[in-house]
């Protein structure tokens, strides 16, 4: 009987499948942002900004902060 073999899963193959699932996370990331900034949740919590509400809370870099909410 003729057996099939199973696809070997590389390395590579694992990279590629992972940073799909990390954008899909990030552009949700990016449309919470949106929320958040067109809400008053960081105004009530005494932060100047969205950026500095991000930026803080979720312990991001000043740059993903940002770009989190120009996507959004």
């Amino acid at each position: 009987m003729l057996q099939i073999a199973s696809p070997v899963v590389t390395a590579g193959d694992k990279l590629v499948h992972n940073q799909a699932r990390i954008d899909l996370l990030q552009l949700e990331q990016s449309r919470l942002a949106a929320e958040l900034a067109a809400g008053e949740e960081w105004d009530r919590d005494g932060f100047n900004s969205p950026y500095d509400w991000i930026h803080v809370n979720c312990h991001l870099p000043g740059n993903v902060a940002g770009n989190y909410l120009t996507v959004g």
